[in-house]
C-alpha cells in the first residue's frame, strides 16, 4: 500500500483492521485482546516494513489465590492453584485448610458474557 507518510499508512492499517478487510492477512484480523499498530524504526531485513502490527493475549497460563474463610463456627484458609487454558476457560483446585474438617474443591471455569437467564 501506498501512503503520504509512514504515520497515515500506520492509521490506515489500524482501520482497515478495526474494519475488518478481507484483504489483510488472517494474522494481522486474528481476535485478541490488545492490536497495536505503529511505525517500524527499528528496520531490519528480515523486518523491511514501515509499518508494525503486534498482537498480544494478556491472560496468564497459571494463577494463585489465598484467603479466608468460614462456613458456620468453622474458620479455615482456602488456596487455590488455577490454570488457564485459554482466555475463557481454566480448571482449578482449591484446598480448605485449618478448621475442624479440611476441604477441598475442583472446579471448571468458562467466562461468559451474559449470565444465562439471570442478567
Amino acid at each position: 500500500m501506498q501512503a503520504p507518510s509512514v504515520q497515515a499508512a500506520a492509521e490506515d492499517v489500524a482501520k482497515r483492521i478495526n474494519d475488518r478487510d478481507p484483504t489483510l492477512p488472517p494474522a494481522a484480523l486474528e481476535k485478541t485482546d490488545n492490536t497495536i499498530v505503529t511505525t517500524n524504526t527499528n528496520k531490519t531485513p528480515q523486518a523491511n516494513y514501515d509499518v508494525a502490527v503486534f498482537k498480544n493475549n494478556n491472560y496468564r497460563n497459571w494463577e494463585w489465590s489465598a484467603g479466608y474463610g468460614q462456613h458456620g463456627g468453622d474458620r479455615y484458609i482456602p488456596v487455590e492453584l488455577q490454570r488457564n487454558f485459554s482466555k475463557n476457560a481454566a480448571i482449578s483446585y482449591e484446598h480448605h485448610f485449618g478448621g475442624n474438617s479440611s476441604g477441598w474443591e475442583v472446579k471448571y471455569t468458562r467466562k461468559t458474557d451474559k449470565l444465562f437467564i439471570i442478567f
